[in-house]
């Protein structure tokens, strides 16, 4: 038995990339054989299939893979599926030797669901009979494509293909390819004694009582098409802290001064603003002592997750990202930590799939209702405070 590399990580074998398709075809078939992770016996594989049904580019930029991938297997039998509009440019590679088209359709009705249907009746009709021994996905990015879904009803005996993980499992695979073992994949925050003091006096100095609820408010962001409108913050605020005992800490980037400032400005005395005036150890050492983080995909939400605390993220994506597991969303979600992900429904036009917007665009969708009704939901989890009834 060979290692089945083939000029790529290991930690890619083992499995078709496992996407929203994967949990659904658990629920429809009976698995079909899987290679062991990291294993496949090159010496079996005679029909390969290559799933690539998206764009020009991708087809393209995969000409090294395939051109590789027969040199190294030169007696195989490669059958490649890509969309109909691409069939044109692979018609002529002598890499291949049979060209297969699949036609994913868009849709704003249960688009997935429909294209699930379309991709296994697809495999069914046109690749279980062929009786591959393996199939490969290239494509790493988010499985937009159905590629995966494709491979799985193929009935190939072996699947390859990226793994849909987090980014600290990803830079963890690199230490697994070493060989080296992995004793826990926990995030850490390296804060001194000095730190958690400076914090505890913080917290004194601002008249935090040990009955109320300290709120971590991420309102930065890098890029505005991230940001949830300020306004917003400060109603969820106000709203949150009539009915209930809790505090308001601004947990934005140090760089991020005038935004604290303005913060402050709107949510008035209930907020805490330390920006510029904490160190980041300081900063993490307080958000050490929140119960919850509600804001932006930013820095500080990946502090809150290291520092343990339950976390509601506001998603500058639309919800059907959450779902797919090798989106981006889900590559930088919270690790580790409690929490929940708000998104809207659809990307507002012209924007599709996620914002793609100079500005706060469709995360204005999420609400101040959506946003209370979360951070109520996991208060509720963390804290006794919030189980009982409100002022």
């Amino acid at each position: 038995m060979m290692e089945a590399k083939l000029g790529l990580p290991s930690r890619i074998v083992g499995g078709v990339t496992r996407s929203v398709s994967d949990r659904i075809t658990s629920l429809l078939l009976p698995a079909s054989p899987k290679t062991a992770p990291g294993r496949v016996e090159i010496s079996e594989i005679l029909n390969i299939l290559v799933v690539r049904p998206d764009e020009i580019g991708d087809v393209i930029m995969m000409s090294p893979f395939l051109r590789e991938l027969k040199r190294n297997l030169p007696h195989t039998h490669i059958s490649l599926v890509v969309k109909p509009a691409v069939r044109e440019l692979v018609e002529h590679c002598p890499h291949v030797d049979e060209i297969l088209t699949f036609d994913w359709k868009s849709s704003t009705y249960w688009p997935a669901f429909r294209n699930y249907a379309r991709a296994s009746d697809f495999a069914k009709r046109e690749l279980k009979s062929r009786h591959f021994d393996l199939a490969i996905v290239p494509r790493w990015d988010a499985d937009w494509y159905y590629s995966s879904f494709i491979a799985y009803f193929s009935a190939a005996r072996y699947r390859l293909g990226y793994l849909p993980k987090h980014e600290v499992e990803r830079s963890l695979d690199l230490l697994g390819y070493l060989g080296f073992s992995i004793l826990s994949d926990a995030l850490e925050l390296w804060t001194t004694p000095e730190d958690e003091a400076h914090a505890a006096q913080v917290l004194e100095d601002h008249s935090v009582r040990p009955g109320e609820a300290l709120i971590a408010f991420g309102a930065g962001g890098r890029h505005p098409y991230k940001m949830w409108p300020l306004e917003n913050f400060a109603e969820l605020a106000a709203s949150i802290c009539k009915e209930y005992p809790c505090r308001i800490m601004a947990a934005v980037d140090p760089s991020e001064v005038e935004l604290g400032m303005k913060l402050q400005k709107r949510v008035g005395d209930s907020l805490i603003d330390v920006t510029g005036r904490a160190t980041l150890r300081q900063f993490a050492a307080l958000l050490r002592r929140c119960q919850l983080y509600v804001g932006n995909d930013s820095g500080p939400k990946h502090l809150a997750a290291a520092a343990g605390v339950p976390i509601v993220e506001l998603s500058w994506s639309e919800r059907s990202a959450i779902l797919v597991p090798s989106s981006i969303v889900n590559r930088f979600k919270p690790w580790n930590a409690p929490h929940r992900i708000l998104a809207v429904e659809h990307a507002v036009p012209p924007c599709s799939g996620a914002c793609t917007a100079r500005e706060s665009h469709c995360i204005r969708g999420i609400t101040v209702d959506m946003a209370k009704e979360a951070v109520l939901e996991q208060l509720r989890k963390a804290t006794p405070l919030f189980n009982g009834s409100s002022r």
